[in-house]
């Protein structure tokens, strides 16, 4: 396996970063072969491999799985704020209740007389702004995609799931669910000194 490869493999975004020369190297190393590519960090197991090329202690380090981060801060919260477009490019935000997958999926539902069914329609770019109490937030960029057929049961479960009181609201006439697909993601903990803030691209 070319070393190419071996990063593109396996290295992330975000590891236990000491400053000392073998952690510079796997940074200028993961810029170089990573540029482009999806990365995601999957815990401290890939972390200690590539590290472990140049660095023989590597096995002591630790890493923070940031895909789960974000994933178990979103599982907190039953609402967000998301934006769309209009057909003129302008903003539009509202509140609503949402569900999410593993894979960082957001699932809403909204009327097919709202604003917002009228812009996915024409432009399915959204963002989303999630939590806000004890300065910690989550920005989420992504496209929305309306659901039907299976894939319309099988995210309503995980919708109702995390929010069974809105089952009161599934009967509505014109009621439409969508999932958005990640593109971005950013995580805010202003808390901390100095702040923690990481992004990941999808």
């Amino acid at each position: 396996m070319s070393l190419a490869s071996f990063v593109r493999n396996y290295a992330l975004n975000c590891y236990t970063f000491e400053g000392d020369k073998e952690d510079y190297l796997v940074a200028r190393l993961i810029y170089k072969y990573m540029r482009g590519h999806r990365v995601l960090d999957l815990g401290c197991g890939p972390v200690a491999t590539v590290l472990s090329v140049f660095y023989p202690e590597a096995k002591k380090v630790v890493a923070v799985d940031r895909l789960q981060e974000n994933l178990n801060f979103i599982k907190k919260h039953m609402i967000g704020v998301v934006s769309t477009v209009t057909l003129n490019n302008q903003p539009e935000s509202a509140v609503v209740e949402f569900g999410e997958t593993d894979n960082l999926e957001i699932i809403f539902n909204t009327l097919s007389t709202y604003r917002k069914y009228e812009n996915l329609k024409k432009n399915n770019n959204v963002a989303f702004v999630i939590g806000w109490d004890e300065d910690i937030t989550v920005q989420y960029e992504g496209q929305a995609f309306q659901l039907s057929g299976d894939d319309l049961e099988k995210y309503r479960k995980i919708f109702f799931k995390k929010l069974p009181h809105a089952r009161k609201w599934e009967k509505i006439e014109g009621i439409k669910f969508f999932k958005v697909v990640p593109k971005w993601v950013r995580y805010s903990d202003l808390r901390k000194h100095p702040w923690d803030v990481f992004e990941i691209r999808f």
